[in-house]
């Protein structure tokens, strides 16, 4: 009997250390499926990144690659949302946050990109979402950069910008020249950041450099622009002509030659001029002004805290202030020709990319924000339909018609599209006020709800317009027409030109998985 016992404790330490093996061996090989299989997956999302690191930043076709000898191994990644499988989303044209694969909220400006890899039994599902870094620089030319007694800083929120450049950060410039005078400061210019160029660096006077004299860049390769000022030329289904009467741009206007300009004054608004534009008034507000030719400014640049423009010129552009403290650009200096600033300061970025160039700065603080390297213009439609089919204006006496909402009255016309934005989004938050359409006199803030007759019409399609708008506005329901769209980010062509902001993988349940990659 005790002989019995012990065979059959021996059999079962046997059998025991049998079964043991095999599930080293079963973990042993989905351990190793899994690596294979999130290798893959990788493989698959840094086929995807390359299209976009070498600018193709509207790539959305399928990535497909497998291994001929082994039938359950390969990579796949898709932007189809109708294959039933897990989808990217390329988001990177756009300014408003979408929706992906899983529920994740895809950022504007990014790229969600869902790679599949499969090895044996384990397929992997590996996610990143991957977005421009801020351009770095407060100058940046394919020419050459020429600066006396000039201040380089930067901010990483254009709000924080002091007058005196207190608690500023490095400023960095940058010339793609390969000139023994790439880069050229004089008089009492610092740099509080790097200096780089494929050229040289050189420093006369009490000029300086105080972070790193970079004698090369990260890419050798021209700094090139998918869109150049000819490309903006807008569709003129959506245009209205723009004539020197015209001081306030909202929306889009066209103007078929060149211009001399007074004052200029953009609310979301957006003006392409087929020739040179000659500004010598007062300029501010938020929009962009492209010329297929030269921008020259002379007049008043002193844009107020909350104005962003941005000046692209298919030739040069110019700017000239009064002097650094009294006189400010904010916004994106694009000039495909050269560029030459004097006596002001330049809160923004500032590239030219003609290659023989040259960016001239005179008494100038270039001071780059983190926040302020891109621009996107767009419109509600329903809102500027309605504003641009109405009156809208004076209609005799000082009256206009407007919007009221408790004690706060808003004009209805187009000038003032921003003020009614924000009118419908408090009204969405809080509906304690019901609005309403009046004639009203902002001289003495009398008003009436029954308009003259002769302008019946444009009050019943006002309220019309204003009412459909505050319903969109409530229900999430407005379709934006994007205008204008300008981001320097996209210029970072070396391969740290994107920042990954989450990632993560998941293991996927197996299916006939095969049948993706050799349909």
């Amino acid at each position: 009997m005790l002989i019995f016992l012990f065979g059959g404790v021996i059999l079962f330490i046997v059998l025991n250390q049998a079964v043991m093996k095999q599930m080293n061996v079963i973990i042993g090989e989905i351990h190793y499926d899994q690596k294979g299989a999130e290798w893959n997956a990788h493989s698959a999302l840094h086929t995807a990144l390359l299209h976009y690191k070498r600018n193709d930043f509207g790539f959305t076709g399928d990535v497909t690659f497998d291994d001929a000898e082994n039938s359950r191994s390969g990579g796949f990644l898709t932007f189809d949302k109708d294959s039933g499988l897990p989808y990217s989303t390329n988001n990177l044209n756009e300014s408003a946050p979408v929706s992906g694969w899983g529920k994740i909220v895809v950022p504007g400006h990014s790229v969600h990109l869902v790679g599949i890899g499969l090895s044996g039994r384990q397929v992997v599902a590996r996610e990143v979402i991957a977005k421009f870094r801020d351009f770095p620089w407060s100058v940046a030319s394919n020419g050459g950069i020429q600066g006396n007694d000039i201040e380089v800083a930067s901010y990483q929120y254009a709000e924080r910008f002091e007058p005196d450049l207190k608690d500023a950060k490095d400023g960095h410039i940058f010339s793609n020249s390969t000139s023994p005078e790439a880069i050229s400061l004089s008089g009492n210019s610092v740099v509080t950041g790097d200096a780089w160029t494929r050229g040289d660096i050189v420093l006369q006077d009490a000029s300086k450099v105080e972070g790193k004299e970079q004698q090369q860049q990260p890419d050798d390769r021209p700094l090139t622009l998918s869109k150049l000022a000819e490309d903006y030329r807008p569709d003129p289904a959506f245009t209205q002509g723009y004539g020197p009467s015209i001081t306030e741009i909202s929306g889009l206007y066209e103007a078929n030659s060149s211009q001399s300009i007074g004052n200029l004054s953009f609310t979301d608004g957006f003006l392409f001029v087929d020739g040179d534009v000659d500004i010598s008034g007062e300029l501010s507000g938020k929009g962009a002004l492209v010329a297929t030719g030269n921008i020259k400014i002379t007049g008043s640049v002193n844009t107020d805290t909350e104005d962003t423009l941005a000046l692209v010129a298919g030739g040069d552009i110019s700017i000239e202030g009064s002097g650094p403290e009294l006189s400010y650009f904010k916004g994106l200096v694009l000039a495909e020709g050269s560029f030459r600033a004097k006596d002001v300061t330049l809160l923004g970025s500032v590239l030219s990319l003609k290659d023989g160039g040259t960016v001239v700065l005179e008494r100038v603080r270039a001071v780059n924000a983190g926040d302020l390297t891109r621009m996107d213009l767009s419109f509600a439609v329903e809102l500027k339909t309605s504003l641009d089919s109405v009156f809208g204006g004076r209609i005799g006496g000082g009256k206009e018609i407007a919007i009221r909402y408790g004690e706060n009255f808003q004009s209805f016309k187009p000038s003032n599209y921003a003020g009614l934005v924000a009118l419908a989004e408090t009204m969405k938050q809080n509906d304690e006020y019901e609005s309403e359409l009046v004639v009203w006199d902002p001289v003495d803030g009398s008003y009436s709800t029954t308009p003259p007759g002769t302008l019946l019409r444009d009050f019943v399609k006002a309220q019309e317009g204003w009412d459909t708008y505050i319903e969109q506005v409530k229900t999430n329901t407005v379709e934006y027409r994007e205008i204008f769209q300008l981001d320097f980010n996209k210029f970072l062509r070396n391969t740290d030109g994107f920042l990954d902001v989450y990632h993560r993988s998941q293991v996927l349940p197996d299916m006939d998985w095969e049948s993706i990659f050799r349909p």
